[in-house]
């Protein structure tokens, strides 16, 4: 296996190449606005588009002031095309407890508007925009519009969408042919190139994701292909992916590959990708404790709490400011609200549990608060943590109390009175 230095420096200069078939695609932006700006599916860093997830309803409004004033481009159709296609997903059916329906936000939000989106997303495609192709392909495929030989239009049209610098579309082809479903003629590509393609153009970082996880599943063997695949991934932000290269790199067993993995893993979070900054913060907090490691791992956790990562990054972060570290500068007020972040927001049994520890058992009398405690202590059980439950039955919270755990802490309260 080549270095995965080496691999680096070549993944550099593949970058900075365009495929012909993206600049085709992006001869079809014609209106740069906000609509672009939330809309657009993939990452264009020329134009400052981040390709991410947005939110429906604020993308409907742009799109619909967009397509206003320029009515005639098949671009902005397609913009607004696939925001009336994006909605929560339909829950008929689903056998799911209640609290996971509302705490879910893919079960949450406006239904999507499939019968405005599909005569924009076929106007757009009559036209000739990639983009509104493969939406009518998705269309298609996912039996939206009902039509004989759905897949077999599914696949003409990724493919022309494909070949025209829409990487989604490319990403779905190997997804269709993968799935071996009928009508699909014989390819001369087997069903991951389309994937690595879309991979490869930097402008669909999805498809590496996907791509990632099918060459793990497969166990693809040529090493030097998935640790490319893996890099991209995992600079993008994909936790697995950066958990395969790891994986990979540790197996070869080199202090120099260890580096490149720390480097790629800043790379990512200096790019604004939560896990990979949890990830660092990891790294940093097992090497031995010293001031450089303890201000790297503080800062790392930071970063990843403020991007996302609520659950185990701004618990950690919280527990570095509130104590006393070295190379750490204490703020007891920053610390507690990263807790409270983990604990509401992450929904994390032992960042709620700490910070009720920290409220009941601490000697300053500033943040000392026994009803601040035990709220949060009730809230920590809830969610299942078993000292939070030996703890809050001491403390009278019956709702954390089990039959066992009364037992117990009788049992504890009679040898103290013996002694």
């Amino acid at each position: 296996m080549k270095s995965i230095l080496h691999l680096l420096i070549t993944i550099g200069v593949m970058a900075d190449v365009v495929p012909k078939s993206v600049e085709r695609y992006l001869s079809h932006i014609k209106v740069v606005d906000a609509c672009t700006q939330i809309a657009e599916p993939f990452k264009i860093d020329a134009l400052g588009i981040k390709g991410r997830g947005f939110e429906v309803q604020k993308a409907i409004r742009a799109c619909e002031k967009s397509f206003k004033e320029h009515p005639s481009d098949p671009h902005v159709a397609f913009l607004l095309a696939r925001s009336y296609s994006k909605g929560a997903i339909d829950v008929k059916g689903m056998d799911l407890p209640k609290s996971t329906l509302l705490s879910t936000p893919m079960f949450n939000g406006p239904k999507p508007k499939y019968d405005k989106g599909y005569p924009l997303a076929k106007a757009s495609c009559l036209a000739g925009d990639p983009g509104g192709c493969g939406l009518l392909g998705w269309y298609y495929y996912r039996s939206i519009i009902k039509s004989r030989h759905s897949n077999m239009k599914a696949f003409l049209l990724w493919r022309w969408a494909c070949s025209e610098g829409n990487m989604q579309a490319c990403q779905n082809l190997s997804v269709l042919i993968e799935g071996a479903r009928r009508y699909i003629p014989k390819d001369n590509k087997s069903e991951y190139l389309y994937s690595l393609e879309a991979c490869m153009s930097g402008w669909y970082p999805h498809a590496c994701e996907d791509i990632s996880e099918w060459m793990y599943l497969k166990k693809f063997k040529e090493n030097d292909l998935v640790t490319y695949v893996n890099y991209k991934a995992c600079e993008s932000g994909f936790d697995n992916a950066c958990y395969f290269l790891k994986k990979q790199i540790r197996e070869q067993n080199s202090t120099r590959s260890e580096d490149a993995l720390l480097w790629i893993m800043k790379d990512s979070c200096n790019k604004g990708h939560a896990k990979p900054c949890e990830r660092v913060g990891d790294i940093y907090a097992q090497k031995p404790e010293n001031r450089i490691n303890n201000l790297m791992a503080s800062t790392f956790y930071e970063l990843a709490c403020a991007y996302g990562a609520e659950h185990f990054a701004c618990w950690n972060a919280g527990i570095y400011k509130i104590n006393k570290m070295d190379g750490v500068i204490r703020n007891v007020d920053l610390g507690l609200k990263y807790l409270k972040k983990s604990c509401y927001v992450g929904r994390n049994s032992f960042a709620c549990y700490d910070l009720a520890i920290f409220y009941l058992d601490t000697d300053d009398k500033k943040y000392k608060n026994r009803e601040e405690g035990l709220k949060v202590m009730k809230r920590s059980c809830v969610l299942g943590n078993g000292w939070a439950e030996g703890r809050g039955c001491y403390e009278g919270i019956e709702s954390c109390c089990t039959k066992e755990i009364k037992m117990k802490i009788k049992k504890m309260k009679m040898e103290a009175k013996k002694k």
